[in-house]
């Protein structure tokens, strides 16, 4: 089975904010094309994003994410991470009709990443 699996996302509040100089939406935007286009890849069976979909928690940066996800009509599991807020995630998920996006967020979420060289583990 051939699974496509995004991460890091990173969308902002702000359309315009890059960070480390890189816009996130075009990068994201272009990714979402490539899918899109590539006959090998429209015939993946599942989408897996791993977390920090928003960079900011931001509602409608979900919104966005979930409408460009929608469109290419893929089933997609969303496992959010470190910078994810779920129950902005959960608003967005209210006002945008999905078929395809799944939300895989458990009560109590353990966030592994790094920062520095150092592993920082944080419940929540």
């Amino acid at each position: 089975m051939q699974v496509i699996h995004p991460t890091d996302i990173h969308l902002t509040q702000s359309r315009e904010q890059k960070i480390l100089g890189i816009n996130p939406y075009d990068n994201f935007d272009l990714v979402c094309e490539e899918i899109g286009k590539n006959p090998s890849l429209t015939q993946s069976k599942l989408i897996i994003v791993s977390g920090d979909i928003a960079n900011d928690g931001d509602v409608e940066s979900y919104r966005y994410f979930l409408h460009k996800m929608e469109l290419l009509k893929i089933p997609c599991i969303v496992i959010l991470g470190n910078h994810d807020q779920k129950n902005n995630f959960d608003l967005s998920l209210k006002k945008q009709q999905t078929q395809y996006c799944r939300i895989y967020a458990p009560p109590r979420t353990t966030c592994c990443h790094t920062s520095c060289g150092q592993l920082h583990v944080e419940q929540r």
